[in-house]
């Protein structure tokens, strides 16, 4: 679900207080909302087969839950070990490796779509400051 990237770009574009306000803001419709959707239940039993299937769904957290210790969790990280990127150019690299959702849903699809649209025609910062290195002029021999 995106809910769960929604809450995670809130803390690191913000702060982990944004992140819980804004969870917190949505925690009753969160509470209801599982935290597996019905595709993916679906396409696990057929795998799994439905007791192991529906004994995990029936202990997954739902999304208000899940979505909180992963705040928690990212923030502690980001606290123990500071932040990948500071911004969204330094970003590029991490989203190429890891930032694209695997899924065929009308929301991940659209999450996809804004994404590349986002860091369409947009370079790495590293990329950028090499070509800026390029254009300085050479300095005066003395």
């Amino acid at each position: 679900m995106i809910i769960d990237k929604l809450s995670s770009v809130l803390l690191k574009a913000l702060n982990k207080d944004a992140a819980m306000d804004w969870l917190q803001e949505r925690k009753d419709v969160l509470e209801q909302t599982h935290s597996v959707s019905p595709d993916a239940h679906k396409a696990t039993i057929e795998k799994f087969g439905k007791e192991i299937v529906d004994m995990l769904y029936n202990s997954a957290p739902n999304m208000y839950n899940l979505c909180s210790e992963r705040v928690e969790l990212v923030a502690g990280e980001i606290e123990t070990r500071g932040k990948l990127y500071n911004d969204f150019e330094s970003a590029i690299i991490f989203y190429q490796k890891e930032g694209i959702v695997e899924d065929s849903s009308p929301e991940i699809k659209e999450f996809n779509s804004i994404m590349e649209f986002l860091y369409l025609g947009r370079k790495s910062q590293k990329a950028g400051r090499f070509r800026v290195l390029l254009k300085q002029p050479k300095a005066a021999k003395w």
